[in-house]
């Protein structure tokens, strides 16, 4: 998961362009805290990750945790774009499109979970999925399973209950 974390650092400072707000993005800490220890049979494995980040008058935030159920893993991670709209809006406009496509190896395509719009992929050759979706035009949350499909992904977020984060004002 660190590796995703610098990914994400590296990328909210290049997007230097985004509008400054003075609110500011939760608390990595509280993110942490919106990911249970346990989830459908997965244990939490190792510490939660995240941090927060404040430049230029913009705040940004991601948490992650791993788990595990048995081989099965699972990875979750919360990104909050609070005043990073423009990151946000560049990682999820393909979302609105309705788009899909399948071969023997994958199926991906927009999707929606509880009414959020976002992302699925489904790697047929090695039974894994990825979730992506946006949640009150602030929040990216990204489920990544082995050996489950994105169905199972999608259950996960329904009890994840993430539509009480605060709203982007």
């Amino acid at each position: 998961m660190s590796k995703n974390l610098s990914m994400l650092f590296c990328a909210f400072f290049i997007a230097g362009i985004c509008t400054a707000q003075d609110k500011k993005a939760l608390d990595y800490k509280e993110l942490q805290n919106k990911l249970p220890s346990s989830i459908k049979g997965y244990t939490q494995e190792g510490d939660a990750d995240g941090g927060s980040m404040e430049m230029n008058g913009q705040s940004w935030s991601m948490a992650s945790k791993s788990y595990k159920n048995g081989n099965k893993k699972m990875d979750i991670s919360i990104i909050d774009y609070h005043t990073a709209l423009a990151i946000f809006t560049q990682s999820t406009v393909i979302w609105n499109s309705a788009m899909s496509f399948e071969n023997d190896d994958e199926k991906v395509g927009t999707t929606t979970v509880d009414g959020f719009n976002g992302w699925e992929q489904y790697d047929k050759k090695d039974n894994s999925s990825t979730l992506a979706f946006g949640v009150h035009d602030r929040y990216l949350v990204t489920i990544e399973l082995s050996d489950e499909n994105v169905n199972f992904a999608k259950s996960v977020a329904t009890e994840l209950g993430l539509g009480g984060l605060p709203k982007a004002n």
